[in-house]
């Protein structure tokens, strides 16, 4: 007879056991999103260091600066470069038009697309 009595309880045990567990993995997931949060608003007040050898003790924010820094400095080379080979490509242009002007021949080179109403002003 005591059996029948137990059953209410063991089932409001279970119940509050099962509630417990609910309640333990909400509270886990609630501290991974506040620190995550904490993460977000710590890098974007600028106080989260990088965990970089090469940046060591700058924060994400000093860290990223640097990079772009590289990247534009690496990017007017690159743009020093080319104005070089156009420079290069220039002069050859110059000295085969004028390699063909002393041969008589008459080109016309000019870089660009000639429009069609250009060239029938030239024929007409």
């Amino acid at each position: 007879m005591a059996i029948p009595l137990l059953i209410p309880y063991v089932k409001y045990v279970s119940e509050l056991q099962a509630n417990n567990s609910q309640l333990h993995m909400s509270n886990a997931r609630l501290q991974a999103t506040q620190g995550s949060g904490q993460a977000k608003e710590r890098q974007t007040k600028g106080e989260m260091t990088i965990h970089c050898p090469c940046f060591p003790r700058l924060t994400r924010s000093e860290a990223h600066i640097v990079v772009l820094q590289g990247e534009i400095e690496s990017v007017k080379d690159k743009i020093d470069e080319l104005r070089r080979d156009m420079r290069e490509v220039e002069a050859q242009k110059d000295s085969l038009k004028a390699d063909l002007e002393r041969l008589g021949v008459g080109v016309v080179l000019d870089s660009g697309i000639e429009s069609s109403s250009k060239k029938r002003r030239r024929q007409g």
